[in-house]
């Protein structure tokens, strides 16, 4: 059966919709192509982004606790500021993406695990 809310958040990304702010939690996201997409400060506690393409997305502020981020692709995202997500997203695509460095270190949520120097 397809899934006709992660379709339908798709399409609000693909025309431009800000998503910024708009509460999805527990919403089921998985694989869906939110590439780009402005989810600054949005509620995503306990969604499912499984497998999601958040290349480039904005989800600083976001608040992620809960969510499944199993083999989602963050690369090139800005994740300033998001509160943590599960302890199992292991699988997930980071490389670009955008946290505040200072002083050789990573201010990243406790949901990522960071290099001690700021070779991003």
């Amino acid at each position: 059966m397809p899934n006709l809310f992660a379709a339908f958040v798709q399409a609000a990304v693909k025309s431009g919709a800000d998503l910024g702010g708009a509460n999805l939690s527990s919403a089921d996201l998985r694989g869906a192509d939110l590439g780009g997409a402005d989810l600054g400060g949005a509620n995503l506690g306990g969604a499912n982004l499984g497998d999601a393409d958040l290349r480039s997305a904005n989800l600083g502020g976001a608040d992620l606790y809960g969510a499944n981020l199993y083999g989602a692709n963050l690369s090139s995202a800005n994740l300033y500021g998001a509160k943590p997500a599960s302890t199992n997203n292991d699988s997930a695509c980071l490389l670009g993406f955008s946290f505040r460095t200072t002083h050789r270190r990573s201010h990243a949520p406790g949901f990522i695990r960071t290099p001690q120097s700021s070779s991003f």
